[in-house]
Parts: C-alpha cells; structure tokens; sequence
C-alpha cells in the first residue's frame, strides 16, 4: 500500500548476524518479498560487517551498511573482534527523478579510531562486484553456500574464545 501513496518506498531493518559476511537466506529472501511488493530501497544494519548489496528487479538491497562509526574501536577490551572488515562502512548516495531511482553511488568508509575516511577508489568497485557475486546464486545454492560459510565462520569463532591470546588480522 505504501508504494501506491508514495513515489518512493525505503525501508530500514535492524538485523544480521553479527560479524557474519553474508546475509542469511531468510533476510535474502525477505529483502526480495520487500521489493516485490513495492519497497524501492532496502537497507539493513546491525551485523557491524558488508554482508552486499543486489538489484533485485526495480529495487536495490544492501544488506548491512557496516559501521560508518562505532565509538573508540581502539579502546575496547577486545580490539581483535574488531577487525579491518568490522571497520569498514558503506555509504550509498540515491538520485532520484520521476519516482525512479536514477543513480546511485556508493563509497566505503574506514574508521580509524575517531576519524572516518571514505574512499572513493576504483578497487571498491572490483571488491563489491567479488562481494556480491555469492547473492546471484539460485535460492538452493545460496543456501547451501550460507550453510557452509557459517559453519567455517562458527568454527574460527570458536578458536578465537577457546584462544583469546591469538590475534585477529
């Protein structure tokens, strides 16, 4: 209903895993009922990671925007959770024109301590294309894949509690 009122439906979700680089084939296929009922734009945060983004028909999904800033990641009591990924954000710029999107542009961000950095680099693009290849997998085998990379995510998890003296690169 919110499509036919509006000339453009966004919608922002509190969820993912944490730390996981994919999302789960329930959000993927949640996002995807969204677009397929009128949302434009679907956003999600939460899994302090950049778990894609996919066009999907007319709508656009990026599953975790990251962290843009998350306090003093230096300071905390345990900065190897804290990995170069978890530091990375994604910033996205929407152009809009007749009700459509018209463009959009997105930039990584890179916290370091306090400051942020965007990068605005072309290695972004290859990296996002590398990233988002595993969201073009038919449904049984994303699913088959999220299943196996979670289990391997679950198991170095694992390692690092059982070790908190091992460093986290």
């Amino acid at each position: 209903e919110l499509a036919k009122e509006n000339d453009i439906v966004i919608v922002s979700l509190h969820w993912g895993n944490e730390f996981l680089s994919f999302p789960s084939h329930t959000q993927r296929s949640f996002a995807r009922t969204l677009i397929d009922n009128g949302a434009h734009i679907v956003y999600g945060h939460h899994c302090h990671c950049l778990p894609g983004h996919e066009q999907w028909k007319h709508g656009h999904i990026f599953y975790n925007l990251g962290n843009f800033i998350f306090g003093n990641l230096d300071s905390l009591p345990r900065p190897l959770i804290w990995s170069k990924k978890s530091r990375r954000g994604l910033v996205a710029q929407f152009a809009f024109e007749n009700g459509r999107i018209h463009k959009i542009e997105s930039y990584y961000s890179y916290q370091a301590g306090l400051k942020v950095e965007i990068d605005h680099g072309k290695d972004r693009i290859l990296d996002m294309i590398k990233l988002c290849k595993p969201l073009s997998y038919s449904n049984r085998k994303y699913l088959l894949f999220f299943r196996t990379l979670t289990y391997y995510e679950d198991f170095i998890r694992s390692i690092f509690n059982k070790f908190p003296g091992i460093r986290k690169i």
